[in-house]
């Protein structure tokens, strides 16, 4: 645990003041005559250092230690409106990369949820976060394609404006949360690049973790841990830790606000919803009627909104009965009406919704591919930015849970990129929703927080 290369102790030499190190001397002295001097240095990094997290990366076996801990923004309450306004104005996010954000949510959706049969859910936004990370230590043609999939020009911008806009979208108050988490989980076997550890925990608020991946029950359940944690407790990582694995980085968001009109529970009944195969099943309904609402009618489908606390809004699309759901979802630019338009008519909207709980698990690597990212994904894996270590992503998935009921909403995701040793690893309006229909979560800045199909309420 306390030998290191001689490069990391001069490194290490610099945080540390002369009279830690002469203190730690005398007290090894009374214990043993002499220590080696290279010793006694490498035992003051490990004790003293990790305080200011310049730290060795060689964990104790068996053992999950985080070595840094990632401090968020301050919350601040539903009806401070003065704080809101300073944090818009000291973390500008450029248009440019709003737009980005939101052209990647709207291809990604449109390749994840067209040809579901089942219900689904997805958040485009903790996927970006995670593979934004990922881009912060890639080089050559890998961070080229991984900039091109986030529509990005450079890891600069990236890195900047990715943290801007975490600083806006944190939300944590009585009444409304918005709370969004990255990790890293190292093996303590790899050699990292302090440079790209500086630069997640900067704008991405990334916790570092050092573990023994081989020790796989332990490192799973102090990630287990985490993602319960992060995610108020409606999540749980089910994930397998690869034999030949190095690295972890996880993104969590958790999402719960209130209608800002809630439905009365007295008006909730239970009616028929039609699935897409013609069968029918019993759910209940939450109902309610607005006088001055308003509503799209776009093309095959009519779409409105219902407002929430804190701003964001929840958008129903409801397709045309002699329209095809697959067809809507299967070009972007139909999303992106969906959820962008603004040209809305104001009338009487009678709501019945639903109510439904459900979660959804998606293997994303092959719809990453399909994007044209390759390079990530095998021998041409270059994140050098991150380990000299030859590494490259063998997995990514994401898990995800929502609830809606009379009160509000709650939605919640994880994604987890794994990553491995590139040498040992093997490549393998009348809103009446009584049918299939989409949704979508959108936060006060415009981006599409969670976008999911409701194929059948009563799926768990």
């Amino acid at each position: 645990g306390c030998t290191m290369k001689k490069n990391k102790i001069k490194d290490a030499m610099n945080y540390i003041e002369d009279d830690l190190i002469e203190e730690a001397a005398n007290i090894s002295v009374k214990k043993k005559k002499i220590l080696p001097k290279i010793l006694l240095l490498a035992a003051c990094f490990v004790s003293v250092v990790v305080g200011v997290y310049s730290i060795s990366n060689r964990g104790i076996s068996g053992k999950v230690e985080e070595v840094l801990a990632a401090t968020y923004p301050k919350g601040y309450d539903f009806d401070d409106f003065d704080t809101k306004m300073e944090i818009n104005e000291k973390n500008p996010v450029n248009e440019d990369f709003t737009e980005s954000i939101n052209d990647f949510s709207f291809k990604t959706a449109s390749k994840i949820l067209t040809d579901q049969d089942k219900n689904t859910l997805y958040s485009p936004i903790s996927l970006y976060y995670a593979l934004a990370i990922a881009t912060q230590g890639a080089n050559g043609e890998t961070e080229k394609e991984l900039l091109k999939l986030l529509e990005i020009d450079d890891k600069e911008t990236l890195s900047k404006q990715a943290g801007n806009l975490y600083r806006i979208l944190y939300t944590d108050n009585k009444i409304s949360k918005l709370k969004i988490a990255n990790s890293v989980w190292l093996d303590n076997s790899l050699s990292y690049n302090q440079k790209y550890i500086d630069a997640i925990k900067k704008d991405y608020y990334a916790s570092l973790f050092s573990a023994d991946f081989s020790d796989k029950s332990a490192t799973t359940k102090e990630i287990k841990k985490w993602i319960s944690e992060n995610t108020n407790k409606t999540l749980d990582f089910d994930s397998d830790i690869d034999d030949n694995q190095l690295m972890i980085i996880l993104n969590t968001i958790y999402f719960y606000d209130e209608w800002t009109q809630q439905f009365d529970k007295n008006d909730t009944k239970q009616d028929t919803f039609n699935l897409s195969d013609g069968k029918k099943v019993k759910c209940d309904f939450m109902n309610r009627t607005e006088g001055n609402g308003s509503f799209y009618i776009g093309d095959g489908y009519i779409s409105s909104s219902l407002e929430l606390k804190n701003g964001s809004s929840m958008v129903f699309v409801l397709p045309d009965e002699n329209s095809n759901l697959k067809d809507l979802l299967s070009k972007p630019e139909n999303l992106k009406k969906m959820f962008t338009q603004q040209d809305n008519k104001i009338g009487e909207v009678v709501w019945k919704i639903p109510k439904f709980s459900y979660g959804d698990s998606i293997e994303l690597k092959e719809i990453l591919k399909s994007l044209n990212v390759e390079k990530a994904f095998g021998n041409g894996a270059d994140f050098s930015g991150i380990s000299d270590e030859d590494l490259f992503i063998s997995d990514v998935k994401q898990d995800s849970h929502i609830a809606i009921d009379e009160n509000g909403v709650e939605a919640s995701a994880y994604t987890e990129i794994a990553m491995c040793k590139l040498a040992l690893v093997n490549e393998r309006v009348e809103m009446n929703l009584d049918r299939p229909f989409i949704y979508g979560i959108v936060s006060p800045q415009g981006n599409l927080l969670f976008v999911g199909v409701c194929n059948n309420p009563n799926q768990q």
